[in-house]
């Protein structure tokens, strides 16, 4: 989520800085199954496409020890264009260490044909005192884009993002999780575009 640099000059990138704000909600309906609702509000440049909100609905299940399953939903607006997005993800946890493969199908307001997408994520949550009050939290994902639904549209790696924070419980329902996130685009032909994201969400669980 070292991790946070990737092996490119600055001078090649097209940086921006935004502000990344978060609310969650879970609650946990038995032993093996949760529900959560997150909503985020990404403040962003205008000549990146402005600011983006997105609201996301997943229902997790436990189907064996160390493997969850997750179906979901989210709804998203991007500089005024809406989309919808069904999902679907396997998380293997071991440890500190926690796999994430997650199929997005993204339905785009002006976009006739839905575009697919994946994305990988590797995690470390490494608790940093007895009572696992505080946590050091480091992330990698990649984004695989897997058609296309424009001519301008590229297959394969586009996207990659790094995380680096902590997460402090309050208390069991209560905590604030503040990151650092580096997120860099592949963009064929011209420079890839970087941006650096401060990222604080609060948690509540039910």
């Amino acid at each position: 989520m070292a991790l946070l640099c990737v092996s490119t000059r600055a001078a090649a990138h097209d940086e921006d800085v935004e502000l990344w704000l978060g609310q969650s909600l879970s609650h946990r309906i038995d032993g093996g199954t949760s529900i959560s609702l997150d909503l985020s509000e990404r403040l962003r440049e205008a000549r990146v496409g402005g600011d983006q909100y997105l609201g996301r609905i997943t229902l997790t299940r436990r189907i064996a020890p160390g493997v969850e399953i997750a179906l979901g939903a989210s709804a998203a607006t991007n500089g005024g264009i809406g989309e919808i997005r069904p999902e679907q993800a396997i998380i293997l946890t071991r440890g500190v260490l926690a796999v994430r493969s997650r199929l997005e199908e993204r339905m785009i307001d002006g976009v006739a044909d839905t575009s697919y997408r994946l994305r990988e994520r590797l995690a470390l949550n490494l608790p940093l005192d007895a009572r696992a009050r505080w946590v050091l939290i480091a992330s990698g994902e990649a984004f695989f884009a897997l058609n296309r639904t424009r001519p301008s549209d590229v297959t394969g790696f586009n996207t990659l993002r790094t995380q680096l924070g902590v997460r402090h419980a309050f208390t069991p329902a209560l905590s604030l999780t503040a990151l650092y996130q580096r997120q860099q685009a592949v963009r064929p032909g011209r420079a890839d575009s970087v941006a650096h994201i401060p990222l604080l969400s609060i948690g509540w669980t039910l």
